[in-house]
């Protein structure tokens, strides 16, 4: 049976406990939630909803979602992978790069007395597509050693993420999810903010600096540069773009242009 033709209404499902036009899903998309024990996207569709993705490309070159799929049937469902489809801004929008599939097991608990739910981490955007848009969306102007923060202007995109999920029940019937549509928003440098004392010059350094002032007090986000908002302490020591306008190398120097 070619992917295509796999029924997304799954054939046996009343004698599976579920009914035809109560399929298997992605019911929306999950925001990581920060732990002392690391990142986690809550399986609760009444926590942690994320309605409109935001990819920086200034940060980070690849985008990863965090579907949270239902399961009505009474027993586990198996989901192998996803079909990936990227436009810009609408469903008939031109592509953004080719579609393509990312395999992946994961599954999905039975039902008991309410559906069964999970939410899985997947490529959403990969590498490739990312660094594609960075140079689309990233406008850098010349940079000096000592000087090395550019002067950037983004022209952001829109981006609708399709993302039709297929696989199989526990008794081997072959099922494919109804798409499941996500916008994203790519900018460069949008998502990281500057503490006040970041941009007042002190007796360390002359020029504005984002490692001045307090330490950050934990991480802004699960993934940099991905829909929560980014301390320039968190990235300042590896990106240029996480240092404020008018950063010198040199502690002594005064203020770059901005």
């Amino acid at each position: 049976m070619t992917r295509s033709s796999r029924l997304w209404e799954l054939g046996m499902a009343a004698a599976l406990g579920g009914c035809a036009s109560d399929p298997v899903l992605i019911q929306q998309m999950q925001l990581p939630e920060y732990t002392p024990g690391g990142c986690t996207a809550p399986s609760n569709p009444t926590r942690s909803r994320l309605d409109r993705g935001t990819f920086d490309v200034g940060l980070r070159n690849r985008y990863v979602g965090r579907p949270l799929f239902r399961n009505p049937l009474t027993q586990p469902v198996i989901v192998r992978g996803v079909v990936m489809t990227i436009r810009e801004g609408s469903p008939d929008g031109p592509l953004v790069g080719p579609t393509f599939t990312a395999y992946q097991t994961v599954t999905l608990p039975a039902a008991d007395g309410a559906p069964g739910y999970l939410a899985a981490e997947m490529e959403m955007i990969p590498a490739q597509v990312g660094s594609a848009l960075r140079s689309a969306v990233c406008r850098f102007e010349p940079t000096t050693a000592a000087c090395p923060v550019p002067r950037t202007t983004s022209v952001d995109r829109s981006l609708l993420l399709t993302i039709t999920a297929f696989g199989e029940t526990s008794s081997g019937s072959e099922f494919e999810a109804p798409p499941f549509t996500f916008p994203v928003r790519v900018c460069c440098g949008c998502l990281v903010t500057f503490s006040p004392e970041s941009r007042a010059p002190e007796v360390v350094h002359r020029s504005p600096n984002c490692d001045q002032g307090s330490a950050s007090q934990g991480p802004a986000s699960c993934a940099l540069g991905q829909d929560l908002s980014v301390d320039c302490r968190l990235c300042s020591g590896a990106n240029p773009q996480c240092q404020p306008a008018g950063y010198a190398t040199d502690p002594a120097a005064a203020a770059c242009a901005p």
